[in-house]
């Protein structure tokens, strides 16, 4: 799957936040453009289940990152795993063209140093 590739890569090569965030934002995207994995990714966990028979563990990848930056303080530590799910499938549901300013407060908002 070109995602876990995309996903391995940049978790190889990036700081763990510009990681986190490039996979947030590709997962985005691509669930944009996906109605289907965009009605599976809210907090459901059937998006977990799937991608795991498929060999695709993007979510275990989204939360290792997730774990990294924030520990490296790049992302919000108040901020769970499920919570970055409901962001992502708020920013799925965005079927209208360009998806960058409601990208850019979500992303904004989970940053480090940032206290709600």
């Amino acid at each position: 799957m070109k995602l876990t590739e995309e996903a391995d890569e940049i978790a190889r090569r990036e700081a763990p936040g510009t990681a986190f965030f490039a996979l947030f934002t590709a997962l985005v995207r691509e669930g944009a453009s996906h109605c289907g994995l965009a009605e599976l990714a809210g907090t459901d966990r059937r998006l977990d289940a799937l991608g795991e028979r498929a060999g695709a563990d993007l979510c275990g990848r989204l939360q290792n990152l997730l774990a990294a930056a924030q520990q490296a303080g790049d992302v919000r530590a108040d901020v769970g795993y499920l919570d970055v799910r409901a962001l992502m499938s708020a920013c799925m549901s965005r079927r209208e063209d360009p998806l960058e300013p409601i990208l850019g407060v979500v992303i904004d908002g989970l940053r480090g140093g940032t206290s709600g």
